[in-house]
């Protein structure tokens, strides 16, 4: 609908500068610019917990284990809140896997309890559609520049899925 009426989010530039800073290996800059974006009203709770995340992320590879645990844990809490299961589910995985690979194990299994005592039983999950072709996408967001992950983002139809974090429409390539 957004793309009908010629409507793209407006994408803050502090948050350009954010994924800009993550993309060139500046994780502490990165870690800050996302920081300082968690105040911004503009977003919605999937791209708030996004901004978590990616902070998270950030922080995680800059050394800063502790305060990377707490972001990647309220990231994934929001999202939980407001029943994102899907988004929580490969959202979680991701940054389990992250964390195991930097050997950091105790961290693992917070990350895979918080979401597996957030998740309904299978038959309450709702779907969306999923080919079994697997889609191409671009690597990173043509509207904020962030790294996309097809199984993270929300699929408005077969072509067409929104980046997390500005919610611009993303194209299949």
């Amino acid at each position: 609908m957004r793309r009908l009426f010629g409507f793209t989010p407006q994408v803050p530039a502090e948050l350009r500068k954010a994924n800009a800073r993550m993309a060139a290996g500046d994780y502490q800059g990165a870690g800050a610019a996302y920081e300082a974006l968690f105040a911004h009203r503009g977003f919605g709770v999937s791209q708030q917990a996004f901004l978590y995340l990616q902070a998270g992320r950030a922080r995680m590879l800059s050394g800063q284990f502790s305060l990377a645990l707490t972001y990647l844990r309220r990231g994934l809490e929001l999202l939980a809140e407001h029943q994102h299961y899907g988004q929580l589910y490969q959202s979680g995985l991701r940054i389990k896997a992250e964390l195991e690979q930097r050997g950091l194990v105790r961290e693992s299994r917070l990350i895979s309890a918080l979401i597996h005592s957030n998740m309904p039983a299978a038959s309450e999950l709702p779907t969306q559609f999923v080919d079994e072709i697997q889609v191409r996408l671009p690597t990173l967001c043509p509207a904020c520049g962030v790294s996309l992950v097809p199984a993270e983002m929300r699929w408005l139809d077969a072509n067409t899925a929104t980046c997390p974090l500005c919610d611009s429409p993303v194209d299949v390539l």
